[in-house]
């Protein structure tokens, strides 16, 4: 039960929490669950007075298992197979949690490219495909890059 570190939160000044999408490292048979817990997380701190944000690590390969979950390591978005599946799971991320305040995109160091191939138009345009995909399904949300 989280409502005794809401109150001591709220108690030590705190009105704004932040949590970390994990869905990438969830294999996706598994994401469904994850994404309703996720969600009721989202809205049981918004019931205890925090504004909530869904920090969104777009550079994150997608697990596929064969466990049920793991870290899989950062992909180039310039890879547009893997950048599909990423944006397809972000997607999905955001219409479960399309209650939350905003979405932070956060592509990763050195700008999501871990072969270092991508300029910073290519992280930009990645950013957008991402910010559509929030205003999309959660219009009132806020984003930040």
């Amino acid at each position: 039960d989280e409502q005794h570190f809401y109150a001591f939160y709220k108690a030590c000044g705190y009105n704004y929490l932040e949590f970390c999408d994990l869905g990438f490292s969830q294999r996706p048979d598994l994401l469904p669950a994850y994404h309703a817990s996720l969600a009721r997380a989202v809205e049981t701190a918004q019931k205890a007075g925090f504004e909530v944000w869904i920090l969104l690590l777009a550079g994150m390969k997608q697990w596929d298992g064969p466990g049920p979950a793991g870290d899989p390591g950062t992909f180039s978005a310039l890879d547009k197979a893997q950048l599909q599946t990423r944006l397809d799971r972000i997607e999905a991320t955001v219409r479960a949690t399309r209650g939350a305040d905003g979405f932070t995109f956060f592509a990763g160091d050195p700008g999501g490219d871990p072969e270092g191939r991508s300029t910073i138009h290519d992280c930009l345009d990645f950013c957008r495909q991402v910010q559509r995909r929030v205003k999309a399904h959660a219009p009132s949300a806020r984003f930040s890059l």
